[in-house]
């Protein structure tokens, strides 16, 4: 689902062969710095709870679509692994017990 692609046309169009899902968040930037190749916007790595992806809402899709697989958090932010932890699986396991 990185990109432009919505995660409900990603999951209609993947949804049944996925095993493994990389968990991350990103959130656009103010102007400034270089934008990369292939982006409209700068986008910097962030925590699960404040980035632009609805990690809820995926969630609740990949359980709609008996998802078994692995979900697999990135640690692509810079946050030591003792930040990571404490805040991003918290927030992951929170979200898990929702559903």
């Amino acid at each position: 689902m990185e990109g432009y692609t919505s995660a409900d046309y990603a999951l209609s169009v993947f949804g049944k062969y996925l095993s493994h899902v990389h968990v991350k968040n990103a959130r656009p930037v103010g102007e400034g710095g270089r934008v990369p190749p292939g982006r409209r916007f700068m986008m910097k790595w962030g925590t699960l709870s404040k980035g632009d992806l609805d990690w809820e809402y995926i969630i609740k899709k990949l359980r709609n679509l008996d998802f078994g697989g692995f979900l697999s958090l990135e640690a692509l932010d810079g946050r030591d692994s003792e930040a990571k932890l404490s805040e991003d699986i918290v927030h992951l396991q929170s979200l898990l017990k929702k559903q």
